[in-house]
């Protein structure tokens, strides 16, 4: 029986040193009150998202206000073609009135077709699906106007103008 009692006062030593060496040890963790940790929560990060994304919208729309306020050295021709074929070509830059005329389509259908100072668009047809008017007036070279059906495409071509010297501006 004694030597019971050996055994588990040496256990008892062990588990004590055992608490004490945890402490103080150089790989011993910090406990929870002197560890400061910075963990932002979900409401703050999607607040600097979108205060992120924010600067972001200011800076592109401050670029487009600027590139839009420079003047156009290029001047617009607007060329028709239905079925590959050139119907007409309009110096959209000479236009000073606005004015439409109507494109008769092989297929007894029709596109009436608007021109104004520096624009051109598909104001009426009778397609079935109207998307050639719902484009509305291009201005620039970047998208066509195209009505299927017909088989009509308004393309804008810019040419180079006479460039922009101090008496111009």
């Amino acid at each position: 029986m004694p030597n019971n009692t050996k055994n588990s006062e040496k256990k008892q030593i062990h588990i004590k040193q055992t608490d004490h060496g945890a402490d103080t040890g150089p790989c011993s963790k910090p406990d929870s009150a002197s560890q400061h940790v910075f963990k932002p929560d979900s409401a703050m990060v999607r607040a600097l998202v979108l205060l992120f994304l924010l600067l972001v919208l200011c800076i592109v729309s401050v670029f487009f206000i600027f590139i839009k306020k420079q003047p156009a050295t290029a001047c617009l021709h607007a060329e028709i073609y239905q079925n590959g074929e050139l119907l007409q070509t309009i110096d959209l830059s000479a236009v000073t009135e606005p004015y439409s005329f109507t494109v008769e389509c092989p297929d007894s259908g029709f596109n009436t077709i608007t021109v104004r100072p520096g624009a051109i668009g598909i104001c009426d047809a009778d397609c079935p699906d109207k998307l050639c008017v719902s484009m509305g007036y291009a201005d620039s070279s970047l998208l066509p106007i195209v009505c299927l059906p017909h088989s009509l495409v308004i393309q804008i071509m810019e040419t180079e103008g006479e460039p922009i010297d101090g008496m111009t501006y």
